[in-house]
């Protein structure tokens, strides 16, 4: 083979390739929402948001950071609570709590199996941040996942929220 066609070869090799190697870094559930940290970003009701969907599609990243020293929590599924998957999470002083629950009509039930990959929950600065990541399969209806999101001014799992609002997240391949 001559020595042009190799590198014509290699060239085309390398410009299918390359995009496939330097994929964006998945988030880390650290409680820190970090500038850039997720490929989604924006902000509703003063609450700032972060998604990500893996590369392969398998997982999805979820932060959200309200203006709360309580309980923030995020529902996947739908845009209303009845029958949501939900995380629940709050910073009692450095102590944290994290749960998974299923929404009902009018509140939510613990789920007796954990599907978490990872989780975190800190306060700081009157700020609550709530990061986790979930398998996308069950949640995700094309490049689309309706969620709502919600939080309180108390740390308990079982307050009412203050501020509420359902949404679907756009996610493009």
């Amino acid at each position: 083979m001559k020595r042009s066609t190799l590198l014509a070869l290699a060239a085309l090799l390398l410009v299918v390739v390359a995009p496939l190697v330097a994929q964006t870094p998945a988030p880390v559930a650290d409680g820190i929402l970090g500038q850039n940290e997720y490929v989604v970003s924006f902000d509703k009701l003063g609450m700032k948001l972060g998604f990500t969907l893996s590369v392969d599609r398998s997982t999805v990243y979820v932060a959200v950071q309200a203006p709360t020293s309580g309980w923030v929590s995020a529902g996947l599924g739908s845009t209303r609570m009845n029958g949501t998957y939900m995380v629940l999470g709050f910073d009692a002083a450095g102590k944290t709590v994290i749960s998974e629950e299923t929404g009902t009509r009018n509140g939510h039930t613990t789920n007796s199996a954990s599907i978490l990959k990872t989780k975190a929950v800190k306060e700081a600065s009157g700020r609550t941040t709530l990061e986790f990541s979930v398998p996308a399969a069950k949640f995700l209806k094309g490049d689309n996942i309706d969620m709502m999101i919600a939080y309180s001014d108390r740390d308990d799992l079982v307050s009412f929220h203050g501020k509420f609002t359902g949404l679907t997240v756009q996610f493009k391949k």
